[in-house]
């Protein structure tokens, strides 16, 4: 995954369990990238001024002291290149490329497994149904699917595997 440095020594990413390769660019306008060894970052999980190195996921890269660079470089452009300034919208370009295994476990937690099949039974019944909302059954009457997996929400939520999007209710 690519991320926009900020000329700073910690820089967060996505949750990960495992990271191999951190490359950083050079400059912002460099097109490769430099990998860094393994002694020249440190992953952590939590708060920049707190970090906690032991726990899983991840969500943040920070230099070592005993590493040959200080910063990851910067990624904003110092030209607006026909962005107003006063606009607030900022811009910037990836200068940091890290490879991991992404996700918050390396085994999927049962509630995970039990949602999924969930999930997949009723697009199974939905398909048969030729994708319609409704589908007639002689014994049953008509089952109406619902437009939300509400069931499998609250599953998911209950669990605090569910990551609400920005802006939700």
């Amino acid at each position: 995954r690519l991320y926009a440095g900020n000329g700073s020594p910690v820089i967060f990413i996505d949750e990960c369990v495992s990271i191999s390769t951190v490359a950083v660019k050079d400059s912002a306008s460099d097109d490769t990238y430099t990998a860094w060894s393994s002694s020249d970052w440190v992953a952590f999980s939590g708060d920049q001024d707190d970090p906690d190195f032991n726990s899983l996921p991840y969500t943040g890269i920070m230099t070592t002291a005993s590493g040959t660079y200080d910063t990851f470089t910067g990624g904003q452009f110092t030209t607006t290149r026909g962005f107003r300034p006063s606009s607030g919208i900022g811009r910037a370009v990836p200068t940091v490329q890290i490879t991991a295994r992404w996700g918050y476990a390396t085994d999927v937690p049962p509630v995970i497994q039990e949602a999924t099949i969930a999930l997949s039974a009723r697009w199974f019944k939905q398909g048969q149904g030729a994708w319609s909302d409704t589908l007639a059954n002689a014994d049953l009457g008509s089952l109406i699917y619902r437009a939300e997996n509400a069931d499998i929400r609250f599953m998911l939520e209950n669990s605090r595997y569910y990551r609400p999007p920005i802006g939700a209710r």
